[in-house]
């Protein structure tokens, strides 16, 4: 699949890989022209159809990283070698990567996949970078190994299990504070991403964040992935400083699924 499809195209699942206790990549004998940052539709047949970020693309194959927590991830984590999936796209922008030497990436969470596969493809190009990966604990860390052939990698716990025991946002100051970048790229829960936006503001350095909102179509017709003028499925989902800066809803604000406005807390409470 080399251009954009808009309707599923039916795909054999060629893997299943477990990275940690509640998230799970799922691999095709795929291609697909899919830069950094983009994601796709995925459908299962008589279950939903969910948008995923890329993980892997080109030589291995094309793959995708899913966090397990409601039915339809369920029912992802349970797919077999063989399975039929649909999958639409790709979609959205991707990281602008083009003019930096210098990168500092920094995920947390399920949003290290798509930084996973950003810090190869700019190792690819000589560039260096330095990956900041945090999580609630050393259960919710993933491509450690395969960060650290790409990257510089830094690790965090909230519980200090495994690396140091800090939020990835006092790391990413310490690392502003110590060394210049280029630009930094970032993905994973919005308030940890407000506040690496912020540390970025303080020291004057370029910040692109790959967001999330509620998507059902992927075309920006539905109008329900709103982020203050722009819809996030089609605009984004990455967006550099220049938009963050004067969004009044970033770090602030989500839709539920009833299109009611609702604040951050409140999303992640009910998971969306």
């Amino acid at each position: 699949m080399s251009e954009r499809n808009d309707f599923p195209r039916m795909v054999r699942v060629a893997k299943v890989v477990w990275e940690n206790p509640s998230t799970c990549t799922i691999l095709f004998d795929e291609r697909m022209d899919v830069k950094p940052g983009q994601y796709v539709m995925v459908w299962l047949p008589r279950v939903d159809e969910k948008p995923m970020s890329v993980t892997y693309a080109g030589g291995k194959g094309l793959g995708f990283t899913a966090l397990v927590h409601g039915e339809t991830t369920r029912k992802m984590g349970a797919l077999k070698k063989g399975d039929l999936v649909g999958v639409r796209g790709p979609y959205g922008n991707w990281f602008d990567f083009a003019k930096a030497k210098k990168a500092l990436l920094v995920g947390g969470g399920v949003g290290v996949p798509p930084l996973a596969f950003l810090a190869e493809e700019m190792a690819k190009k000589g560039m260096r970078s330095m990956f900041i990966m945090g999580a609630r604990s050393k259960d919710g860390l993933m491509f450690e190994q395969r960060i650290g052939k790409a990257a510089e990698l830094r690790v965090c716990t909230d519980d200090g299990s495994k690396g140091r025991k800090a939020r990835t946002p006092e790391l990413v100051a310490e690392a502003l504070a110590g060394e210049r970048f280029d630009c930094v790229y970032t993905c994973g829960p919005e308030i940890m991403m407000k506040k690496v936006f912020d540390e970025c503001e303080k020291r004057g350095v370029e910040c692109q964040a790959s967001l999330e909102r509620y998507f059902k179509c992927a075309f920006g017709a539905c109008g329900q992935c709103c982020l203050d003028d722009k819809l996030v499925c089609a605009d984004g989902t990455v967006f550099g400083s220049a938009f963050l800066r004067k969004s009044s809803e970033f770090g602030r604000y989500s839709y539920a699924r009833t299109g009611a406005r609702i604040t951050l807390e409140e999303w992640m409470k009910h998971g969306m």
